[in-house]
């Protein structure tokens, strides 16, 4: 996010704890959506892969693209068999994959992976499926937000079933449900969670 450093814009007096997240709360601060701004969020968007490479080099780089690959199957029309071509998650890739790109991301919790090998594929398959027919169902709110209880209630419901996993929180299952459903779930990324509340990060629904 090179170019969103450099961007004039509100000076915040917090102080931040990670690299980066003054840069992104600059970002969120500019108001109101003008084309410009427009503008300066396609700019970091677009600066995303340099980013990935400035931070931990071409191995998250990989593992991000390895995430694009997997969230495009899921998100693939079901075919004639809904049942057998219903998405799900395979021990693998939470492993190998997600796991991996979360720790290289951020903070890495290496005593969590003893928990994280104890699910068996047979209940990350089975709770992954869960928690997608869950998603699937969620309408976007509309302009009134006159959905929006129906829909957050069932987008905890979804965080939930996934945090039936040994070892996985919201912060995991949000990664695993954004690339299912980006439309409605987001990262719960800890730049994010700083630029965007005061006082000490939390990794709950709260």
């Amino acid at each position: 996010m090179a170019d969103v450093s450099m961007m004039s814009g509100p000076q915040s007096t917090r102080h931040y704890t990670r690299p980066g997240v003054e840069a992104a709360a600059r970002l969120l601060s500019f108001e109101p959506i003008t084309n410009d701004v427009v503008q300066k969020w396609s700019n970091a968007l677009n600066n995303y892969p340099a980013m990935l490479a400035a931070k931990k080099g071409d191995k998250l780089v990989s593992l991000d693209k390895k995430m694009d690959t997997i969230a495009s199957l899921w998100q693939r029309p079901l075919g004639v068999n809904s049942k057998a071509d219903e998405p799900a998650l395979t021990k693998a890739q939470l492993i190998d994959i997600i796991i991996e790109w979360k720790f290289l991301k951020g903070k890495p919790r290496n005593a969590l992976k003893p928990l994280l090998n104890a699910n068996s594929d047979t209940t990350i398959n089975e709770c992954s499926r869960r928690a997608f027919r869950i998603a699937k169902a969620i309408r976007q709110c509309g302009p009134s937000h006159e959905n929006w209880d129906e829909s957050n209630t069932s987008m905890s419901m979804a965080i939930s079933e996934l945090c039936k996993l040994k070892g996985i929180g919201p912060a995991t299952a949000s990664a695993i449900l954004g690339m299912y459903r980006p439309d409605i779930f987001a990262f719960m990324d800890d730049e994010v969670i700083e630029s965007l509340y005061n006082g000490k990060r939390g990794y709950t629904l709260k």
